[in-house]
């Protein structure tokens, strides 16, 4: 179990701190859901069928759970905090402001539309959205509305970002 759970974890950790910064939550608060679902997952390992889904449905539920709980206090401090990396690397510094720009795009969506999309860029159908989405809400949920709630977030991250920009279908 633990080489399987290790693998996966080096797998997909990275990925999920950038699922739940797609949600809305800021680097630190992204990096404790994450740890915080990767626990979780590590005590139930041996009954998770579909890991990837599991630990994205768990850190989905914390984060949203953590609103309601004043766990921007986190980013408060994180945003306190002075940068001690230095790069010199102009690449890096490009991704960084194209990210920060996509971020920013995607905190301006309504929350339904922040969470399809950040499902939806980690490659889930509607059909898997809906059911996060009617287990969050406590209401049923088509993948029909999936698929506009998803165009229409599309389009707005076309219109924030420009319509010359790759990257947002």
């Amino acid at each position: 179990m633990d080489d399987a759970f290790s693998e996966f974890f080096r797998q997909e950790h990275r990925g999920l701190i950038g699922f739940v910064m797609k949600l809305g939550a800021r680097q630190a608060i992204a990096e404790e859901v994450t740890q915080s679902a990767f626990l979780e997952a590590y005590r139930r390992w041996d009954t998770i069928r579909h890991p990837r889904a599991w630990v994205r449905t768990v850190a989905a539920r914390t984060y949203f759970k953590g609103l309601d709980k004043g766990m921007d206090d986190l980013a408060r401090l994180e945003d306190s905090l002075e940068d001690t990396v230095v790069c010199d690397a102009m690449d890096i510094a490009d991704y960084l402001a194209q990210r920060d720009r996509v971020q920013a795009a995607l905190d301006r969506l309504p929350m339904t539309q922040r969470f399809v999309m950040a499902w939806s860029m980690d490659g889930y159908p509607a059909s898997k959205i809906a059911v996060e989405l009617t287990e969050l809400r406590g209401r049923p949920v088509s993948p029909e509305s999936v698929r506009k709630a998803r165009q229409r977030a599309r389009e707005a991250l076309r219109a924030f970002l420009g319509s010359n920009r790759k990257g947002v279908e």
